[in-house]
This record gives C-alpha cells, structure tokens and sequence, in this order.
C-alpha cells in the first residue's frame, strides 16, 4: 500500500476518503466487488483510521473472492467494538476460512450484542454444528427462536445435529418442516435422505430425493446417482 504524505490539511484526505468511498458504495450496487475493492483500498489510504472503509473493503474482498477479507473485518470489528455487522461479518469471514474456534468467539460477542440478529444466530449455529457442539445448537434455536419461528436455513442445521446425535425421529420432523418452509432449500434433502437411510427405511429416501428433483431440476444428475446408491444399499 502506498504511503500517503501529508501534504496538505487533513480535512484534505478525508475528503479525498469520502470520494474514494463512494465510488466503491456506487460499485458494490452494481455487483462490481472487484472495483469496489480498490476504491475501498484508495479510501483507507488517505483516511486509515475510519472503520467503515475497512468494513467495506473485507465486504467487497469477501465477495471477490480476496483472501485478506478477514484481517479488514477484523480491523473494523476491532475499532467499533460495539457494531453488530461488523462482529458478525467478521465472524461469518472465520467460518469461511474454516477458523471455527475463533468464529465462536466472534459470533457469541456478536450475540451477546444483538440476539435477535437471524443472520448472527444462523451462523452461530453453523460454526456450534462444525465444533460437534450440538445441545448447545438445540439451546440456542429453543431460547432464541423457537422451532416454529426458525428460518429452514436454521431448520437444516438444527436437523443436521440431531442427525450427529442419532435422533433421528426429531431429525425427520425438522427436516421436513425446513422442506415445507423452503422447498428449494437443497441439502435439508439430503441429510433428510441421508437419514432414512441410517433408520432403514431406503423407498422414504429415494422418494425424499425424487421430490428434490421436481422442486429442484438442476440437482437431477446428483439425485440420480444419490438414488443408484440407495439402491445398492437396499441390495444388501
């Protein structure tokens, strides 16, 4: 990154800041996250000290595919301790990367800030099921939400756990609900199917999976050899 010389009065390069700043908001709308990208860069050089330029800056890179997204949530998260987004983008950065531990602690700071936040609870989840802590997965979507309030996103991960822990009846019932919310919603099933296969009951899982592919035709080649192997199960 350049060096900025301070030249001339600060008010100066904030402004120069708050341009930069807005081409890269006007490129984001745009779905441009690579141009975005390096209006955010320029933004941040002339005013290194405003978080939201690095907010912005992990958003774009986060989209186009950067690897340094998370070091700029991190930043940002760090100088505004107390804005939501910025925790919880920080947190979602973390899980992409596969950092779970330090996702958690992120993610339950976040939490801890806003527990209403669906998006927050949702990834919370996500990085609890990734660290095999399911009960408190089951906890959280109890207090929080509710199973009849829950998004099918968070109904396919509270299944997901139940599927961990070999309850499977409970498994079934919100893996069907999360269906029935959201008939697009792709893996709920598959671990659905996935689970009438652990219990035995092989024609529910290929029937589970025909439904996938009327709802869901471009998951056809994957439902037909899904289906195949179901079947040389039911051989045995």
């Amino acid at each position: 990154m350049k060096k900025v010389f301070k030249l001339y009065p600060e008010s100066f390069y904030k402004e120069k800041a708050n341009e930069a700043f807005e081409q890269g908001m006007e490129q984001i709308t745009d779905g441009e996250y690579g141009k975005a990208y390096y209006c955010f860069l320029d933004a941040i050089e002339f005013d290194p000290n405003e978080s939201k330029y690095l907010f912005f800056a992990g958003l774009a890179s986060y989209y186009f595919q950067e690897e340094n997204a998370t070091s700029y949530f991190e930043k940002a998260a760090i100088m505004s301790m107390e804005e939501v987004d910025y925790q919880m983008w920080y947190g979602i950065s973390l899980y992409r990367d596969e950092n779970f531990s330090e996702a958690k602690k992120v993610l339950l700071y976040a939490y801890n800030l806003d527990d209403n936040n669906e998006k927050v609870i949702h990834y919370l989840i996500k990085v609890l099921n990734r660290l095999e802590e399911y009960e408190k997965v089951k906890d959280i979507i109890e207090k929080c939400v509710g199973e009849d309030n829950a998004t099918p996103e968070m109904l396919y991960e509270l299944g997901y756990s139940y599927v961990k822990e070999l309850e499977f009846k409970k498994a079934e019932k919100v893996l069907l609900k999360s269906i029935d919310s959201d008939p697009q919603n792709v893996m709920s099933y598959y671990i659905l199917s996935r689970t009438y296969c652990k219990t035995g009951e092989f024609d529910n899982a290929i029937e589970i999976l025909q439904k996938l592919e009327k709802e869901v035709p471009a998951e056809k080649e994957l439902v037909k050899s899904n289906i195949e192997a179901i079947g040389l199960l039911k051989s045995f």
